[in-house]
């Protein structure tokens, strides 16, 4: 059921985006034949403008949308001197100051798109303006804002390790502080003037803009080269030694932090760990489209004589933009549905999380643990953990990457071990810097635990950021009055797993395997516990455990109904056993009418009928009839990793 759903949106995703490429081909087609039949084909590509604006609004507006939610909970900016004099610590650091600014407006998604639009469109305006690119060719000034595009859709685990969590808009920041300052440039028309002006650019802009002063004046060089024949080597001779000469000596002289390695290319968005820093080849190509619009400039003048061929041209390199930025977009499914669910759990949105879970045909594990989350917090963790996809998809994550720096926090916090889930947030707040997302999980734990001093701290700094003031306000409300943390809908459920003692010791970054021995080797606890308990043994398999912990198991439920899962587990292992007595027993407790065992009798004649055989097309049989059931996972369900 779940698979034809699946492959019914996918169909659904194809429909709509074949209809997008014929609107985007009508507008184009309609807008040439207008433009070029009345005289000229002076005016900009109305038809392909409004299609490109439709396509970027999809991208981050629909399909990325979690993404830019994820990216701020990576992030935070705190008005005020402090945090500004601390971004500028780095060279490059108004950029990241800057980056920080607008990602904050993420946390309503469409916000976030919106202001990108309006940078994408602000850098082809200034494109158009600086490289005089004439209205016949217009729509190849919108090619670096469409890489730009393509740099942000590509964001995959990557995301987690980078040292610039606002790159999706500072990079596009210092693409338009680039253009804009070549523009200035392009005014300057005496030798000296221009001396001057590269001097200023690179003594101001290096420590505000770090490699992008450099880019804007390889632009400058780049700009005289283009337009005259006479190259003017005074110029261009001090451009290049002071801008080799320059960030070297800011980094021996000022920058204690920076490595020398990186010293040409701070402001770029750097990954933590590696050795001089590494980014997206992607950008590279942002940089090239750039000067190449440039080198082209003499070749617009002549775009005139063939106006319908240039609007022909300029439509066909975009619409093969578009495809391209389609289908090199990162499509990971795993990567969206759990971006999907960190932002439903956000807004405890735990129905949104299971439906997430439920369209997922092969998850990671870091979704199945998010989907038990759910399930425990809805009470269905027993009766409904078998009934979803299940799985250990590898994770698609760059090398150095491990769970612990992706999840650890969310995934301890919600099973209840805050001391672990307070180790990690902190590790990631060292590694990672401050963000939003560990400052939560730091505040969580400290107001939980009582630690008020410690939890105004934290909360302290999230009140000054615009987007979170309403949540810190709420947990410091919780310092005044504490009998209200009990009541919470976020710290009940934890209250009813702290029944054991809380140490903290080396979980060697095995997330849920640490959490499926503490609660598997559990002798006693709340209900929650025994249920988590109960779940952890029927992940593991473990038959001796499950026998041990059943009876204690059964007289919590003080005559409720046993759960699904738990009661297909104790017939399996009844009949495996052959042990006929305690198999009655156990359809007394359940009740002879009972459609679990009615469906263990159907199982059962289906494994004489196929006398063991386990093919493919038994498999098959097995998963149509049962694959929601423990039976069929702890028969065809072998290859599970759980870290």
């Amino acid at each position: 059921m779940v698979e034809n759903e699946i492959k019914l949106s996918a169909f659904y995703i194809k429909v709509g985006y074949v209809c997008f490429w014929l609107i985007f081909a009508g507008f184009c087609i309609v807008d040439i034949e207008s433009s070029v039949g009345s005289g000229g084909a002076r005016g900009i590509n109305v038809g392909g403008m409004i299609a490109v604006c439709f396509y970027i609004c999809y991208i981050l507006g629909v399909y990325k949308v979690d993404l830019l939610f994820g990216m701020q909970e990576l992030s935070i900016f705190l008005p005020g001197k402090d945090f500004f004099l601390e971004s500028l610590a780095l060279p490059g650091g108004f950029l990241l100051y800057m980056g920080d600014f607008f990602l904050q407006f993420c946390y309503e998604p469409w916000l976030g798109a919106f202001l990108l639009v309006v940078l994408f469109f602000l850098l082809q305006f200034l494109v158009c303006r600086v490289m005089n690119i004439p209205s016949d060719c217009r729509l190849l000034a919108l090619i670096p804002s469409l890489l730009f595009l393509l740099l942000i859709a590509r964001l995959d685990y990557r995301m987690y390790i980078l040292r610039d969590s606002g790159m999706i808009y500072s990079q596009l920041l210092g693409g338009i502080f680039s253009v804009a300052v070549l523009g200035g440039y392009k005014a300057c028309q005496k030798l000296w003037s221009r001396i001057l002006y590269i001097s200023l650019v690179l003594l101001t802009g290096y420590p505000l803009i770090g490699f992008y002063s450099l880019f804007a004046v390889g632009l400058m060089i780049f700009s005289d080269v283009s337009v005259s024949v006479r190259r003017n080597w005074a110029v261009a001779g001090w451009a290049v030694l002071f801008g080799l000469l320059l960030p070297v000596g800011c980094v021996l002289l000022f920058y204690e932090r920076v490595d020398l390695s990186s010293a040409y290319l701070m402001g770029l968005p750097l990954e933590i760990g590696e050795k001089g820093g590494r980014f997206c080849h992607i950008l590279f190509l942002i940089l090239l489209s750039l000067v190449l619009l440039l080198f082209l400039s003499p070749a617009y003048e002549a775009a005139g004589r063939w106006a319908k061929r240039a609007v022909f041209l300029s439509s066909g390199i975009i619409i093969g933009l578009l495809w391209a930025s389609w289908h090199f977009t990162y499509k990971d499914v795993n990567f969206h549905a759990q971006l999907k669910m960190e932002r439903a759990m956000e807004r405890e949105d735990w129905q949104k999380v299971l439906a997430v879970a439920s369209e997922t045909p092969r998850p990671t594990r870091i979704l199945i643990m998010y989907r038990n989350i759910a399930l425990y917090r809805t009470g269905r963790l027993c009766d409904g953990m078998f009934t979803y996809p299940d799985g250990s998809e590898p994770l698609n994550i760059p090398l150095g990457l491990k769970m612990t720096g992706i999840s650890a926090p969310r995934i301890y916090y919600y099973f209840g071990r805050l001391n672990f889930c307070y180790r990690w947030a902190m590790e990631q707040l060292v590694q990672q810097g401050v963000s939003a997302g560990s400052l939560k999980w730091l505040a969580r734990v400290a107001v939980f635990n009582r630690e008020c001093e410690l939890a105004r701290k934290y909360l302290g700094l999230l009140k000054k950021a615009w987007f979170h003031r309403s949540w810190a306000e709420k947990y410091e409300s919780y310092l005044e009055h504490a009998e209200s943390l009990k009541n919470d809908s976020d710290y009940k459920p934890i209250y009813a797993l702290q029944q054991y003692e809380n140490t903290l010791w080396e979980d060697n970054s095995v997330v849920e395997s640490n959490i499926l021995n503490h609660y598997a080797n559990l002798e006693s606890g709340t209900s929650g516990m025994l249920e988590l308990s109960m779940a952890s043994i029927l992940i593991t398999k473990s038959v001796a455990a499950f026998w041990k912990k059943f009876p204690v198991y059964v007289s919590q439920l003080k005559g409720k109904k046993i759960p699904v899962h738990v009661l297909e587990a104790a017939l399996l292992y009844a009949g495996l056993e052959k042990n006929e007595p305690l198999k009655q027993e156990i359809i007394a407790l359940a009740g002879t009418s009972s459609p679990v065992v009615a469906r263990f009798g159907e199982f059962m004649q289906l494994v004489e009928t196929l006398n063991g055989e386990t093919d493919e097309q038994g498999v098959t049989l097995f998963r149509q009839r049962f694959g929601d059931t423990f039976w069929f996972y702890y028969f065809f369900v072998n290859d599970i990793k759980t870290d």
